[in-house]
């Protein structure tokens, strides 16, 4: 059954456990109370975006996470403004 989107402040959390304080995708899974396979998800969509360190993800306000991961349609007037910051 497919679970909720996690919400991007849920999604920079993750990220920030896993990228700077290097916790496992499990401990990570733990620490946010959701399944392990959703925090590899993001990692690996934030790995496909090329944000593989914790100081290219911190720059980036929650729109253009949210636009970098795929989440919002590149072609959208929001998503190209967010990209431009």
């Amino acid at each position: 059954m497919a679970q909720e989107r996690l919400s991007m402040r849920n999604v920079s959390s993750l990220l920030k456990l896993y990228f700077h304080h290097r916790l496992s995708v499990r401990e990570v899974a733990r620490s946010l109370g959701c399944g392990h396979t959703t925090v590899n998800e993001y990692v690996q969509r934030a790995r496909s975006a090329g944000l593989c360190d914790w100081a290219s993800i911190e720059t980036l306000d929650e729109p253009a996470l949210e636009a970098k991961l795929g989440f919002k349609k590149q072609g959208s007037f929001l998503a190209r403004a967010a990209l431009r910051k």
